[in-house]
């Protein structure tokens, strides 16, 4: 395994031989901390980008509702996020026919949201939406009006654009935004790992992912990160 690195917190540029149980010693301010957090986004990355796409695409679906829910000034409460691992009935919301079929969508809400007794959030269900006062099928066709374009907006937005996303914040968490070398906002750099022949990779720009390439992983192996 080769990792190499280019402009990339403390290192201006390594390329890496990790043939097996690999020792990286230096001074304090080296880089021996950029070496492991690099790999560790990478494997990371390679491993579970689909399903962190996903996830923001979810958050991005539950923004658009909170924010309809809010302009027809309904009470939406006990709203379940999902976990990394579990999108549950929120990776329904990712199938653009919901955004197309009112009927779906009635039946989803009401399947999702309701029914409800007291404050108790459905078993299985992700919130509870008080649909009080007039009729609630009148209530959830408005809501569908409002949300739906909004949805499908969401949904045709480039996966890649996501993908660039999800990999800037990554790199974000695991350098505490200082992923960038200090003083150079306008350089260019990757960091990338070549595995018999297969590589992956993570470009950047000015702060910004511009570019990945994530083959997904091809073992059952863990990686763990402890500092």
């Amino acid at each position: 395994m080769k990792l190499t690195l280019k402009n990339i917190g403390k290192v201006y540029e390594a390329d890496i031989n990790l043939p097996g149980v690999t020792v990286v010693a230096g001074p304090n301010g080296t880089g021996k901390s950029t070496i492991s957090r690099a790999l560790m986004v990478l494997k990371t990355l390679n491993r579970n980008l689909p399903m962190l796409v996903g996830y923001e695409r979810v958050l991005s679906i539950m923004a658009a509702f909170r924010s309809a829910v809010s302009e027809m000034k309904l009470q939406l409460i006990h709203m379940k996020t999902p976990g990394y691992d579990d999108l549950g009935a929120w990776g329904e919301a990712l199938q653009v026919d919901l955004w197309r079929n009112e009927g779906a969508f009635s039946e989803w809400v009401s399947r999702c949201f309701m029914p409800y007794m007291g404050t108790e959030r459905p078993e299985g269900g992700l919130g509870i939406l008080i649909l009080d006062g007039s009729d609630p099928k009148e209530k959830i066709g408005r809501l569908f009006k409002i949300l739906s374009p909004r949805a499908q907006e969401i949904l045709r937005k480039d996966i890649a654009e996501y993908e660039r996303h999800v990999c800037t914040k990554a790199l974000n968490t695991a350098f505490a935004s200082q992923w960038v070398p200090s003083g150079a906002s306008t350089c260019e750099g990757w960091l990338g790992i070549e595995d018999e022949g297969v590589v992956c990779r993570l470009d950047y720009r000015n702060g910004e992912v511009c570019g990945n390439a994530m083959p997904g992983s091809r073992d059952a192996e863990s990686w763990i990160y402890l500092e």
